[in-house]
């Protein structure tokens, strides 16, 4: 596979785990205007990584439980007893990360490629969101 897919999932996994540092998990159930709290998002992206390890014939890491709280198109997370612990969201997170990185080492068909290509774009996308919520609690920007 593509030594660019490897450089854009390690990219995502090393600008989320920046943007993350102190972050609490009362900080990621925080909401702040009208925008989805950083646990959301981060959930999101695990139940997103559900679908590129399905592309790759591999296990889903995250419960039905959680796509019902985390998958695109859900209710915003105003209720936060909901919310899956954000340790226990980057655990998941980490767990999918070592799985991606192994499964990008195979040959996959170019329509499975654009698959993973733009998924990888959407992670980025989010973890850009987690940037901007963090700066928004008052935190330093983790990206200098």
């Amino acid at each position: 596979m593509s030594k660019e897919l490897i450089k854009l999932y390690k990219s995502v996994d090393m600008t989320l785990k920046m943007n993350l540092q102190g972050v609490s998990h009362a900080d990621s159930i925080t909401h702040i205007d009208n925008c989805n709290c950083i646990n959301w998002i981060v959930g999101h992206i695990v139940i997103s990584r559900n679908g590129i390890l399905a592309l790759m014939n591999l296990p889903p890491v995250a419960s039905d439980k959680l796509k019902a709280v985390y998958e695109r198109g859900s209710k915003m997370m105003t209720d936060t007893a909901t919310a899956e612990n954000l340790e226990t969201l980057v655990k998941l997170f980490d767990e999918t990360q070592q799985k991606i990185l192994e499964g990008v080492t195979k040959t996959y068909s170019d329509e499975v490629t654009d698959r993973l290509t733009f998924l990888g774009f959407h992670e980025g996308y989010h973890v850009g969101q987690v940037a901007t919520m963090r700066k928004l609690l008052g935190k330093e920007g983790a990206i200098k």
